[in-house]
């Protein structure tokens, strides 16, 4: 939209201001969920990562955490070279950077769109709970552990 409608300077250099610090909170909450949706479908321990290597909804995770990672650089890029450029009278770094960025991004959302569509993991089959005890016993319960008496044992002078 700034690409587009920001086209005088005056308008252009406090309206890329907000829309940075807007972006960044965006990406935290889309890495946060996204973080958190990897978990829920790969799950917490390193079989469920080591299951998806070498499968298409690996691959496509991969990328887009590649992709969000690359937008985050860019962010970081843009706020610390070509804002202040933009400040200064230089609107051409920002608009080139901004075309570029705007690519990556359209390439991210397809990935995203991508891995919502594809099949998930095959789950884990689920374990039975585990009663503490057997229902019936056979035998006695206890050990055949020897037990001594309090004051049993003889201490040598």
């Amino acid at each position: 939209a700034l690409l587009l409608h920001g086209r005088s300077r005056e308008v252009l250099g406090p309206a890329a201001s907000r829309f940075s610090a807007l972006a960044l909170g965006a990406f935290v909450v889309v890495g946060g969920t996204g973080t958190v949706a990897a978990w829920v479908v790969l799950g917490s321990s390193a079989a469920g990562v080591a299951a998806a290597v070498g499968t298409g909804y690996g691959a496509l995770l991969a990328i887009k955490t590649a992709s969000l990672l690359a937008l985050g650089g860019f962010g970081a890029w843009h706020r610390h070279r070509t804002l202040p450029g933009l400040r200064a009278g230089r609107p051409g770094a920002f608009r080139r950077f901004a075309a570029v960025e705007l690519a990556v991004l359209l390439a991210t959302v397809a990935v995203a769109v991508a891995l919502a569509a594809s099949p998930r993991l095959p789950r884990r089959p689920r374990m039975r709970p585990r009663t503490p005890w057997p229902a019936t016993t056979t035998g006695s319960s206890r050990s055949a552990c020897s037990s001594t008496t309090r004051g049993s044992t003889s201490r040598t002078r």
